[in-house]
């Protein structure tokens, strides 16, 4: 098995000063060893099988500080075994990260990143992960290194996180809902659950914008968004503001009639707002129309097919006076 020569310090000739009084070095690992050791990276270096052939301060100050196995010293440890043991446990980054690190090693590639969480318990955490060939006289070993990101990270998370979120009504965006449709129909679909939306519109909003300004119709919507988010705090339900003054709600492993409750429940919620609305034929508060529809998923329709449908029965319930809601079961015919 290939290994780094262990050298003792005082084989070694360190450096000598020239006239000018400043360092002239010579061959000096314990010069290098420090400087390696004074990198913020955690750093190790391991042979073509993976197994740990040098690690700096801070590789086993990480690890001893994170429950890693205390080790005199970290030689024979086999770092790509420990990254096949998570891959094979399931983990999408363990994957990734053998494949990558037996490119290199294969020769494949020059060298290969990934970034990865590595969450404690008090805090969540991300590191890029980068490795390289290292040649020593006609050896071939291979650096890694893992350099913290977490500051990027946050705010990378913090920027996307707001990227989601309707900036009046503080609820998901239009982006935010299509994203979650598609994860939701994916794992209903795979598990042959039902997936419901309903569609809402505020009846006659113009009328109210037109009766007393933009700004209470901007108060009129916040309102409504806090409506909505106060009925949807399950896992798999999701609700945003789809459009102008039309919200939608997905409701994950529900059908149509498991949410007629929740539904209902929140059209008299939006009326008990007292929201005024005088020029409005409905009311003199304001309403909402509901449109609902369910399906469980399958090959012959798209999570496209189910907002049609929903929005169908939102034109329904509006064709049919408003302040009121109409309901599809399980439709079955794609569009």
């Amino acid at each position: 098995m290939d290994t780094l020569k262990q050298y003792d310090s005082t084989d070694i000739t360190h450096y000598s000063c020239n006239e000018s009084g400043s360092l002239s070095l010579q061959t000096s690992l314990h010069f290098l060893k420090s400087l390696v050791d004074a990198l913020p990276d955690n750093i190790v270096v391991i042979n073509s099988a993976g197994t740990i052939q040098f690690t700096n301060k801070g590789w086993e100050q990480f690890g001893n500080s994170n429950g890693a196995e205390r080790h005199y010293s970290w030689a024979e440890y086999n770092y790509l075994k420990v990254c096949e043991a998570a891959a094979a446990a399931g983990d999408d980054f363990g994957q990734k990260a053998v494949k990558g690190i037996k490119q290199v090693v294969d020769g494949k590639r020059n060298s290969f990143s990934l970034e990865y969480p590595c969450h404690s318990k008090r805090k969540k955490r991300w590191f890029l992960m980068t490795i390289k060939p290292l040649k020593i006289d006609e050896t071939t070993f291979f650096l890694i290194s893992h350099q913290e990101i977490t500051k990027r990270k946050l705010v990378e998370e913090r920027i996307l996180e707001l990227s989601r979120i309707d900036p009046l009504t503080k609820i998901a965006n239009r982006r935010s809902f299509d994203e979650f449709l598609e994860f939701q129909w994916k794992h209903c679909k795979r598990n042959k659950l039902p997936i419901t939306i309903a569609m809402i519109d505020i009846d006659h909003f113009k009328m109210l914008n037109d009766t007393y300004g933009h700004q209470l119709g901007d108060d009129c919507l916040k309102q409504i968004g806090e409506a909505l988010h106060k009925v949807t705090h399950r896992p798999d339900d999701l609700c945003a503001r789809y459009g102008g003054e039309e919200f939608a709600i997905i409701f994950g492993e529900t059908t149509a009639e498991q949410s007629l409750t929740v539904i209902t429940h929140l059209l008299e919620d939006i009326k008990k707002l007292k929201i005024p609305n005088k020029q409005s034929p409905v009311s003199a508060y304001v309403t909402v129309s509901a449109g609902i529809s369910s399906i469980v998923p399958n090959n012959t329709v798209q999570p496209k097919d189910l907002i049609y449908e929903s929005d169908q029965q939102l034109y329904a319930a509006k064709a049919n006076g408003r302040n009121q809601l109409s309901v599809k079961a399980d439709f079955k015919n794609k569009h």
